[in-house]
C-alpha cells in the first residue's frame, strides 16, 4: 500500500509540472499575439543630427524642437511595423534636452545629435525582431498620412518664419550589419535641407547714401511656384504650383560692408519645376522716384536642395553690381558680374 502512495503522489508531480510547462507557454504565445503592443514590442530610441550644415534658425536642435516619426516593415513603404497599413505614422518625437545622441549615433557627422522621446503615442518595435525602416522630418506637422506626402508652402507670409519651412528630412533603413529591430532598438537620423535658400546682401554703390538704401528696399523673388508635394519615402517633389512672386524676408544678422541682408526659402528645380526662362530679383528702392532694379536669373540656374545661393548687391543710380555664390550652407565657391 505503502509503494502504491508514494507512485501516487509522483504522477501528481508530474501533472502539476506538466500543466505549469502548458501555463508557460500559453502565456509566451499571449505575449506574441497580444493586441497590446506594450506587451510584444520594445520602444524605439531616436537620436537625431543634422546634416552638419546651418539651419536657418541656428546650427543644432533647439528646445522645443519635434520631428515626425514613421516607421515601416524593412524595405515596404506600404506596411507598418504593426499589421496592415502604416500605422506608425507621424508620430511626434520632442528633443530631450538633457539627453545627447546614443551612442550608436556618434559616427562623426552625428557629432551634435540629441536624444528625441516620444511626446505622446510611442512607436513599439515588433517582438520577433524582425527590421524596420525609418523616416523622419521637421517641423513636425499634424495631417501627414500613411503615405508620406506632406504638401510644402512658402508663400510670402511664410517667409516671415523661415523655421516653419526649413524643411529637413532624414531615414534610417535597417541593413544586415545594422539593422533597427527589438533588439537593436535605437535609430540615429542624419538630417539634410530639402529645400534652397536665396540670401541677397545690398549696400549703396555710387549715387547713393545709406539712409536712401537702409530699411528702403524690398526684394521680390519674380517666377517661381510656391506650393508643391513632397514624399518623404522617395524624396520627390510633384504638383508645383504656377510660377507666381515670393517677397523676400529682411533678416537681423548682416555680413560686413553691407546695409541689409533678405533671405528667400524657394522649392528646388527638379522635375516639374526645370530651371526655367523668366526668372528675376526685383528690386524697390523707396519710392518710384529712386525707381526699380532687375536682376535677371539665368535660364540655366538650378536653386538645388540644400543650397544657399548668396548675391551681394551694389545698388547705385548708374548701374547694379552683382555677386552671386552657391553656398551648401557651409562651403563657397564664388562668381561675379556687373550689371549696368
Amino acid at each position: 500500500m505503502k509503494a502504491i502512495r508514494v507512485r501516487n503522489i509522483l504522477v501528481m508531480y508530474k501533472m502539476v509540472f506538466f500543466v505549469a510547462i502548458i501555463l508557460m507557454v500559453a502565456c509566451s504565445e499571449s505575449d506574441l499575439t497580444s493586441s497590446d503592443p506594450a506587451v510584444k514590442a520594445i520602444p524605439l530610441h531616436v537620436s537625431s543630427g543634422i546634416a552638419g550644415l546651418t539651419r536657418v534658425t541656428g546650427t543644432s536642435w533647439e528646445s522645443g524642437d519635434k520631428i515626425g516619426v514613421f516607421t515601416t516593415e524593412h524595405d515596404n513603404t506600404t506596411t507598418s511595423t504593426k499589421s496592415g497599413s502604416v500605422d506608425d505614422a507621424n508620430i511626434s518625437y520632442q528633443i530631450d534636452a538633457t539627453a545627447d545622441g546614443y551612442e550608436d549615433a556618434t559616427a562623426g557627422s552625428l557629432t551634435n545629435a540629441k536624444g528625441f522621446v516620444p511626446e505622446s503615442s510611442v512607436i513599439y518595435l515588433p517582438f520577433d525582431g524582425s527590421p524596420v525602416d525609418v523616416y523622419a522630418y521637421y517641423p513636425r506637422v499634424a495631417g501627414i498620412g500613411a503615405n508620406g506626402v506632406m504638401g510644402l508652402d512658402v508663400n510670402s507670409t511664410r517667409q516671415a518664419t523661415p523655421s516653419v519651412i526649413d524643411l529637413l528630412t532624414a531615414s534610417t533603413p535597417s541593413t544586415t550589419t545594422a539593422p533597427i529591430s527589438a533588439l537593436h532598438p535605437s535609430a540615429a537620423l542624419l538630417f539634410s535641407h530639402r529645400l534652397s535658400k536665396i540670401t541677397i546682401n545690398i549696400k549703396a554703390g555710387t549715387g547713393y547714401s545709406d539712409s536712401e538704401i537702409l530699411n528702403q528696399t524690398v526684394i521680390t523673388l519674380i517666377g517661381t511656384p510656391i506650393t508643391a508635394n513632397y514624399n518623404l519615402y522617395t524624396k520627390s517633389f510633384s504638383d508645383f504650383s504656377a510660377a507666381t512672386n515670393i517677397v523676400a524676408h529682411e533678416v537681423t544678422s548682416v555680413p560686413t560692408g553691407y546695409l541689409e541682408t533678405h533671405e528667400i526659402i524657394v522649392l528646388p528645380n527638379e522635375t516639374g519645376n526645370e530651371e526655367a526662362a523668366g526668372r528675376s530679383l526685383s528690386f524697390k528702392v523707396g519710392d518710384t522716384t529712386n525707381g526699380y532694379y532687375t536682376y535677371t536669373i539665368p535660364a540655366t540656374k538650378k536653386f538645388e536642395q540644400g543650397k544657399n545661393t548668396i548675391y551681394n548687391i551694389t545698388l547705385s543710380p548708374t548701374g547694379l553690381n552683382v555677386t552671386a555664390a552657391i553656398v551648401a550652407w557651409s562651403d563657397v565657391t564664388a562668381v561675379s558680374q556687373t550689371l549696368k
